[in-house]
Formats: C-alpha cells, sequence, structure tokens
C-alpha cells in the first residue's frame, strides 16, 4: 500500500495429491428430465471397491441409496420415474467419502 515491493526467489512445492484416485461424476444426463426417462450417470475412478450413490432433496433428505462398482469408467442408469418435480442431487461416495455432487432437475 506504500508503494514499496518485493521480490522473492521461486520455491518448490511438493504435495502426495490424490486428486486423480478418487472418484468423480464425469456427466450427468438428461437434464432436465421428466417421467418416462432414465438418468445416466458417468463416473470414472483409478481405485477399485465400490461407491454409493444417493439422491437427495434439495432439503437434505436422503431418496434412496444404490451401491456400483468403482474401478474406472462406470455408467449407472437411475430410475427418477415418481419422483415429484423439482432440483434434486446426486451425491457419490467413494471409500466412504463423499467425492462427488451433481444437481438434476426433474419437470413434469
Amino acid at each position: 500500500m506504500d508503494g514499496t515491493e518485493t521480490i522473492f526467489d521461486n520455491i518448490y512445492v511438493s504435495t502426495n495429491c490424490t486428486k486423480y484416485t478418487q472418484v468423480g461424476i464425469t456427466a450427468l444426463y438428461p437434464n432436465p428430465l421428466k417421467d418416462g426417462m432414465v438418468l445416466t450417470m458417468k463416473y470414472y475412478s483409478e481405485t477399485s471397491g465400490t461407491a454409493r450413490y444417493q439422491i437427495i432433496t434439495m432439503d437434505g433428505k436422503v431418496l434412496n441409496t444404490n451401491t456400483t462398482g468403482m474401478e474406472g469408467t462406470n455408467t449407472v442408469q437411475i430410475e427418477v420415474n415418481g419422483l415429484p418435480a423439482g432440483a434434486y442431487l446426486v451425491k457419490l461416495i467413494g471409500n466412504e467419502k463423499q467425492v462427488s455432487v451433481k444437481k438434476f432437475i426433474k419437470t413434469e
């Protein structure tokens, strides 16, 4: 603020980042969708085991939970018939940690 400046040498930062060994939703479509349509969720993981996904209302109520495979590229078909019109979240949980959340809209 007083007009002075200081220039520092470059520093090297190292981390044990596991970003690419986590589960992540890569696609959620069609969005919006309506009764008679199936929501398709695609996700990717470099870790093995199982993943859980939940359909959640915007006020936090968990409507259902399902288990699916985790390693590699995955495609899951989610039935939404019977859900009232509104906004929902799909939460993907891998290795007991929430790792990805996406929103979708259900119309009449």
